[in-house]
């Protein structure tokens, strides 16, 4: 059983980084920080479609959710955009158990 501490940690901390910039992508920001501990999960275990059906009937648009996979297979080792670069910085804060320095 999780408390979700870890994914309120890095929403706020990505909100923290990502303040005062400008042309981010606000839901793939939000969602990637909130998945970016299930990438296993959402991609690797077959949940993938399970993952597109409920993001869906969220009203998250198709192309926010294949953003969202290509950006969970790589932001933590080769983040590529604005979003996946705020997303690896704060997970690797709280990986260093630094909450509040973000």
């Amino acid at each position: 059983m999780t408390n979700y501490g870890d994914v309120r940690r890095a929403v706020a901390a990505a909100e923290r980084i990502a303040q005062g910039r400008t042309g981010l992508d606000a839901d793939l920001l939000f969602l990637l920080a909130v998945f970016s501990g299930q990438e296993k999960w959402v991609t690797r275990m077959g949940h993938r479609s399970r993952t597109e059906l409920f993001l869906g009937s969220l009203g998250i648009p198709a192309k926010t959710v294949a953003a969202l996979f290509r950006s969970l297979a790589r932001f933590d080792t080769e983040p590529r955009t604005p979003e996946e670069e705020i997303v690896h910085d704060a997970v690797r804060l709280d990986r260093l158990g630094a909450y509040g320095i973000a």
